[in-house]
């Protein structure tokens, strides 16, 4: 499923997805960090850092 689609299918807040040139998946910073953290913890503390 594409994210454009999954935010459409689940009415998700706080996502946006743009396709083209200068496109991507773009979210909220506070899901962004959860995003990080189930990834890996060793991310999520870089993430904190950097921001």
């Amino acid at each position: 499923m594409t994210p454009k689609k999954w935010i459409e299918t689940t009415n998700a807040i706080g996502l946006t997805s743009k396709s083209g040139r200068y496109g991507g998946t773009f979210a909220h910073m506070d899901i962004a960090f959860e995003f990080a953290s189930w990834i890996s913890i060793e991310f999520k503390l870089f993430i904190i850092k950097e921001f």
